[in-house]
């Protein structure tokens, strides 16, 4: 899932930025919980597509540039793996 949203944030970005920021926060001794944000600032999806892009094999945007669909990164189904 990482993956696809690096990809997808290098994909659509043609100026500007990538960011990948990775925390840990420990529970106890043994276990902690990670979290990844991925910001940049390509050409985004619509708010009301949001909702979509965690069911498996949505497609939020397409981008004529590139001739193909944004946001068929697989999350719904990497979502369930989680």
């Amino acid at each position: 899932m990482i993956t696809n949203l690096l990809n997808n944030a290098i994909k659509f970005t043609e100026k500007g930025f990538v960011e990948i920021i990775v925390n840990f926060e420990p529970i106890n001794h043994k276990i902690g919980k990670y979290s990844i944000i991925v910001k940049d600032t390509g050409i985004g999806i619509e708010q009301s597509k949001l909702k979509n892009i965690f069911k498996p094999f949505s497609q939020a945007i397409k981008h004529n540039k590139f001739k193909i669909w944004r946001n068929r990164t697989w999350l719904g189904n990497s979502r369930k793996h989680c």
